[in-house]
């Protein structure tokens, strides 16, 4: 693991952004999104910074791992309904053209992923900050989720994605034992119980945060090994040093057009208007 400004990683992202997670689920399905005048949800790859996915996150696109097809071939795909249908991964004209259809975001069709979304759904901790510090792993970056610091379920909690970001792409076996191991040591460090471990599917996908620039940025990318052979207990060489320098914390808002920060001193969460 290291720290790498401006690395760069792909992942599938939203072709439209959405303002809530309501308009989200809505374009889950054709029927849905015509309801609220929108576009069924369509991914496409994307490479970018990490600078780049949290401007993408604050503004409400979504995100999910990386799926692999022949997109000249049509394929049977079965709803929920165990209706089938014959049908290309891509849509093949309008206005989400060349784009992949939600319904091909299978776990038979994963192909790889450099990113482990960690959504934490409930915690104690008061503060972001507080929360990152107890990591042993602390995540390349973090936004927040449509319900932080809002009632759910009768109870007003702190929520966020926890984001690691991989220097090469994680397999199927790869991602399912990494995350598995993120999410038991996050359980052991905060001493808390996840509320939902959604980021270990295949299949599963992240929505941004319309409207809340709080972000949190370490740079820190991982490998595959730097994650399963510490969770091992297997000792690494500068493993320590990278994991208790101090994390940056910065408002994409105010990130654009700002020189990196060479204080020693984490600077304090800034969060915009909302």
């Amino acid at each position: 693991m290291e720290r790498i400004n401006d690395f760069k990683f792909t992942l599938n992202v939203t072709r439209e952004s959405y303002e809530n997670k309501q308009d989200a689920l809505a374009c889950l399905s054709t029927a849905g999104a015509k309801a609220i005048g929108r576009n069924k949800m369509a991914f496409e790859e994307k490479t970018v910074t990490v600078d780049e996915f949290l401007n993408l996150a604050v503004s409400g696109y979504a995100f999910c791992n990386r799926y692999q097809f022949d997109t000249t071939k049509k394929y049977w795909i079965e709803n929920k309904k165990h209706q089938k249908y014959l049908m290309y991964p891509t849509y093949q004209r309008g206005v989400n053209n060349g784009a992949m259809k939600v319904c091909f975001k299978r776990d038979e069709f994963f192909r790889s992923a450099q990113v482990i979304f960690v959504d934490v759904d409930f915690t104690n901790y008061q503060t972001v900050q507080d929360y990152i510090d107890s990591l042993k792993f602390k995540p390349t970056c973090v936004y927040m989720s449509f319900s932080d610091n809002k009632e759910k379920h009768g109870i007003t909690s702190r929520r966020f994605h926890l984001v690691y970001i991989f220097s090469d792409e994680l397999n199927k076996e790869q991602f399912i034992n990494a995350a598995n191991a993120l999410t038991k040591t996050i359980i052991e460090d905060t001493k808390e119980e996840m509320d939902d471990d959604c980021g270990t599917r295949l299949s599963q996908y992240m929505n941004g945060c319309f409207g809340n620039s709080e972000v949190y940025n370490t740079n820190i990318i991982y490998s595959y090994n730097d994650i399963v052979n510490i969770y091992n207990n297997i000792e690494e060489d500068n493993v320590e040093d990278v994991l208790n320098k101090s994390t940056t914390y910065y408002s994409v808002s105010e990130k654009e057009g700002h020189q990196e920060n060479e204080a020693e001193e984490p600077l304090k969460p800034l969060i915009s208007d909302r």
